[in-house]
């Protein structure tokens, strides 16, 4: 069994960043809004039945509510959901994929 640590906002949402002013300033049905990539939602929901899946954001604590309800809504299958990603510019990580070679992916 793997362990997946996959992002949000740019792979399981179509929009792909937030700034924090947006995140303070929003109405939180905006998030209810955003457009799903259904194909990734459906890799995700596979790979699921023999690995962990863990939902990583840098969305604040204050939208989670908000996140599983969106999660929920477009029958995304996740056993961890984890906020608050550290914030930066560029994210180093000897494990990375792309959505592309995500999607390639047979397991």
């Amino acid at each position: 069994m793997s362990r997946y640590i996959i992002d949000i906002d740019g792979v399981i949402s179509k929009k792909d960043t937030w700034t924090i002013g947006e995140s303070y300033l929003r109405a939180k049905e905006t998030f209810l809004d955003i457009e799903p990539n259904l194909e990734v939602i459906k890799k995700i929901n596979k790979l699921r039945k023999n690995n962990r899946i863990v939902l990583f954001t840098s969305r604040l604590w204050h939208d989670y509510e908000v996140t599983k309800k969106w999660l929920k809504k477009h029958g995304v299958k996740y056993d961890e959901l984890i906020m608050a990603k550290p914030l930066g510019d560029y994210y180093v990580d000897d494990h990375n994929m792309t959505i592309k070679s995500f999607l390639k992916q047979d397991k």
